[in-house]
């Protein structure tokens, strides 16, 4: 979607729309970043999440230019043999899941850190559509390559998503991608009902 100043494009139209109203309120692209990141969490989530991280790389209508590093970070008592064994071989799945696949996050910091630095807009305003978003639903999207099934049991996401939400309660079925899940309390909203 293009506006008279700028363009966003996002794997979601919802995070789009919600990028492009951030231009068109006279935000600049940072701002629509941010305001996109937060969405995409809620109606994307295999394109990154407030539990990941990331790199942003900018270039400001006056020539200046960052680079933003915001991956994951060890937490501080991580040490470099936690996940091996005796034999120093590294433990099956202990990288992935479990206590000892844990992570700082850094895109929450991230989008916050480029926001103070380029942005012009206050960060309530910009996540505001994103806890819109979550109030009424997530989207449960397809990770590209994989199948949804593979993608939610690599993570383990639908077990723990399976016990707070409505969406097949019943049943120990995995969601299919583009799957809606509302919120046990909340209304659905009129474009998924």
């Amino acid at each position: 979607m293009a506006a008279v100043n700028g363009i966003v494009v996002t794997a979601q139209h919802l995070a789009t729309c919600i990028g492009m109203a951030v231009l068109k309120d006279g935000g600049n692209a940072v701002d629509a970043a941010v305001a996109v990141g937060h969405a995409l969490a809620f109606v994307y989530a295999a394109a990154g999440n407030p539990g990941g991280g990331g790199f942003m790389t900018l270039q400001l209508a006056d020539g200046r230019t960052a680079f933003l590093d915001v991956r994951e970070k060890a937490p501080l008592a991580a040490t470099a043999r936690m996940q091996l064994d005796k034999d120093g071989n590294v433990v099956k799945g202990a990288i992935t899941i479990g206590h000892l696949a844990v992570a700082v996050p850094g895109t929450v910091s991230g989008l916050a850190l480029a926001l103070a630095r380029c942005g012009t807009m206050k960060r309530a305003a910009l996540i505001a559509p994103a806890l819109q978003l979550a109030a009424i639903e997530t989207l449960l999207a397809q990770c590209p390559g994989q199948q949804p099934e593979s993608a939610f049991q690599a993570n383990r996401a639908w077990l723990a998503m399976r016990r707070c939400l409505k969406h097949q309660a019943q049943t120990e079925a995995q969601p299919q991608g583009g799957a809606v899940a509302r919120q046990p309390t909340r209304p659905a909203s009129p474009s998924s009902a």
